[in-house]
């Protein structure tokens, strides 16, 4: 009798979890590094970020999926790791994702007025709704 009861509690649990998933759509996560670096032409090593010039600078790093998604996907940046050169100066930086699609974005590295960034790396993860 019981094992009755408990099969029967089982398989409505079970009918209520796949109705209860029905509704809900499948998320695809991908994720990725990046690095700014004097080794990057045309980037900090030409002095766009890491130069004395005073005014905003910026530098720009591609990043293309391996698999595009199926929708445009949402962008999370982190920073990890920041070498600057430091003498009575603060450091300054914004950095975002830009012209975001399903096969890839930009990422946009801002400094300004005396701020010298050698280095900057960090993490990236795009998801999206399939």
């Amino acid at each position: 009798m019981h094992m009755k009861r408990n099969l029967l509690c089982l398989a409505v649990f079970v009918i209520a979890m796949l109705i209860s998933f029905e509704g809900y759509s499948q998320i695809a996560v991908k994720t990725g590094q990046f690095s700014f670096s004097s080794d990057d032409p045309g980037n900090i090593g030409r002095g766009k970020i890491g130069g004395k010039a005073a005014g905003q600078r910026s530098a720009t790093k591609e990043i293309k999926f391996n698999t595009s998604f199926e929708a445009v996907p949402r962008i999370l940046i982190s920073v990890n790791s920041v070498d600057i050169r430091t003498s009575d100066v603060n450091l300054r930086y914004k950095i975002e994702p830009k012209y975001i699609s399903k096969n890839g974005f930009v990422i946009e590295l801002l400094t300004w007025y005396d701020s010298e960034i050698l280095m900057m790396g960090g993490t990236w993860m795009a998801i999206s709704e399939n």
